[in-house]
């Protein structure tokens, strides 16, 4: 249309110039009427060359709408038909760690295909919100509002399926955890306690004590996911449009359930065997403390028969001296008997504590043997002693009442 003006403008121009050569008065109106028209033409030609411009912009702009209904469309269709599908076929949360496992990844999977369409996604909001309010059409943007709504539920959606799994194989990897650490605490600490050296019961008794407290708290663990993971079960499931979903896991609820169960029936039997096992190596503790004391008091005899030996053989010189030395050494024999007589409590108790844990008796018979032969051999020293000091006394006291008689 440019182009025809021009061709229109050149003849009329040139048409002009002729004229203007002939310089004739009584053309110069026409002359004048002409330019008049040639301007008019001309701001007719701008005007024609705007309109031309702007429709051209606004084609451009109804073939971008055009092209943004399709994606918005396509957007939504793949949403509430292939995708709720494909989740709709995954609902399983698994019964133990591998198929959860199994499970989860299965669901990254599906992520990843979601993610190019929520690209898509994400580029047609970009482009709708950048479009002006004068071209965008209540249309679109109830279509665009529409499709924000769609694939925002189904995120949500995505999302939630997404925890229950994790949540699910937690669950399943606690149980595992809780079953396997409770075996080998019953193995290493419980069954292979039964022939436990008295010497490191007290060692094993902190080792029982600090592994039941872990279990406690692992146990404590399994049951807080566990019910949670059953009451995320209990909620209903919602599609994109918040229709409800009908999926049943009225079995994985019960599974939950039962296996919650056979936990807590698991607990209480290995608190019980616990619980006899800490009483048990207590009592393997104490007799190792009863006959370490024992040990001691077979060493306090020794030192106390050296001490007798070495400072309790002299005689006094007068029944005065030998009045003080007598009942010094009775102060001593009187020491000497109730360590003796505290060893033997000590070694009869933890005889007692090894028949009722059904521990060898050999050391502790071996150890009676010890604690009465030192007893017995101090007490024969310090016999012999009393009986000098006696002798003495006497002879000293004749001779002092022969002496008087004088």
């Amino acid at each position: 249309m440019a182009n025809a003006s021009q061709r229109s403008l050149h003849p009329s121009k040139s048409f002009m110039n002729t004229i203007n050569r002939e310089s004739a008065q009584d053309v110069l109106d026409s002359v004048q009427r002409i330019h008049n028209l040639i301007d008019s033409i001309e701001h007719k030609q701008v005007e024609i060359e705007k309109a031309w411009s702007n429709m051209e912009r606004n084609i451009d702009v109804l073939k971008e709408i055009d092209n943004l209904e399709e994606g918005v469309a396509s957007v939504t269709n793949w949403i509430l038909g292939p995708a709720d599908s494909m989740l709709n076929a995954h609902y399983q949360i698994g019964f133990d760690v591998a198929s959860s496992e199994e499970l989860r990844l299965e669901h990254e999977k599906l992520e990843l295909e979601c993610r190019e369409t929520y690209g898509k996604y994400a580029e047609l909001l970009h482009k709708i919100d950048s479009i002006s309010s004068d071209y965008l059409s209540e249309d679109l943007k109830s279509q665009r509002d529409f499709m924000d709504f769609v694939c925002r539920s189904f995120a949500t959606r995505l999302e939630k399926r997404r925890n229950v799994l994790i949540t699910s194989q937690r669950f399943f990897r606690l149980v595992s955890e809780y079953f396997d650490k409770t075996s080998e605490v019953f193995d290493k600490l419980i069954m292979g306690s039964r022939t436990c050296n008295v010497s490191n019961a007290g060692v094993k008794l902190m080792k029982l004590d600090r592994s039941q407290q872990k279990l406690e708290g692992l146990e404590q663990e399994l049951v807080k996911e566990g019910e949670k993971l059953s009451d995320v079960l209990s909620m209903p499931v919602k599609d994109a449009l918040c229709r409800d979903v009908l999926i049943d896991y009225g079995e994985d609820i019960v599974n939950i359930k039962d296996i919650l169960d056979a936990t807590n029936a698991r607990k209480n039997i290995f608190n019980d065997s616990v619980e006899l096992q800490k009483l048990t190596l207590k009592q393997i503790a104490l007799v190792y403390t009863y006959e370490s004391d024992v040990e001691q008091a077979i060493s306090w005899l020794n030192d106390l028969f050296d001490v007798l030996v070495d400072s309790h053989v002299e005689i006094g010189c007068n029944v005065t001296e030998i009045q003080v030395q007598k009942q010094e050494h009775q102060s001593f024999q009187d020491t000497a008997r109730g360590t003796y007589e505290y060893g033997c409590q000590l070694v009869n108790g933890a005889k007692v504590l090894r028949i009722s844990c059904k521990l060898d008796l050999m050391s502790n018979m071996g150890l009676l043997s010890r604690l009465r032969q030192v007893w017995r051999q101090l007490r024969s020293v310090s016999q012999e002693q009393l009986t000098r000091l006696r002798v003495c006394a006497v002879f000293h006291k004749n001779v002092a009442d022969v002496s008087y008689c004088r």
